[in-house]
């Protein structure tokens, strides 16, 4: 493929039906190659300057330049949700919001409209955890 952009997800083939199974570089001036498996098994050498590694801590990308998870996975439950926010807060800040319980940010997308993160809780309820933000729908 020549296209400047190329989704590849690597999790297993997703919709493009492509995985990504490991990269290569000559030396610190020349470009990555990907090496990409298409669904009917083919491989594919794609150059590339830059890499977007999103699989985690035991991915591909990782293991292939060394560098290995050392420690262990710390699982998270969180909501995420682009929101409509009315209120007195700046559209050019960011915001974050925490306590010892909880964490929420808001990162502004422009016309009110709001990224928000916020750990769950709830998911791990104890006598110490109380609902933290209400909504209204």
């Amino acid at each position: 493929m020549t296209d400047n952009l190329k989704p590849v997800l690597i999790a297993g083939a997703g919709p493009t039906g492509i995985t990504f199974i490991g990269l290569g570089q000559a030396d610190r001036d020349t470009k990555l190659t990907a090496i990409l498996q298409r669904r009917d098994g083919s491989l594919e050498r794609f150059e590339c300057s830059y890499l977007i590694d999103a699989e985690g801590a035991h991915s591909t990308a990782r293991g292939t330049v060394g560098l290995h998870f050392e420690g262990k996975t710390h699982v998270e439950d969180y909501a995420l949700g682009d929101l409509h926010i009315d209120g007195d807060f700046a559209e050019t800040d960011f915001h974050i919001f925490s306590s010892e319980h909880w964490f929420w940010s808001m990162f502004p997308m422009g016309g009110r409209r709001f990224r928000v993160m916020a750990d769950n809780p709830i998911s791990h309820q104890s006598n110490r955890t109380r609902t933290a933000v209400e909504y209204r729908v």
